[in-house]
């Protein structure tokens, strides 16, 4: 398992970090731990999406193709 809570992520500069309510592979927990430590990091939850199906929803490929452009 890699745990990204020992991440070293000083050589990155803006992460987007998309996590879901009901993520069946990463419980909440880990991911609200993880950002917790990382600060800096944007986040978004998308509601009503499974782990698997967030790369379908609309809100989050909005969110990914808005960062990216920036």
């Amino acid at each position: 398992d890699f745990d990204l809570r020992c991440a070293n992520l000083e050589h990155i500069e803006e992460i987007l970090e998309l996590y879901v309510d009901e993520d069946e592979e990463i419980p909440n927990e880990d991911t609200l731990q993880f950002l917790k430590l990382h600060p800096s990091i944007q986040a978004l939850k998308i509601e009503n999406c499974g782990h698997n199906y967030i790369k379908r929803d609309q809100k989050a490929i909005a969110a990914i193709l808005d960062f990216l452009a920036k």
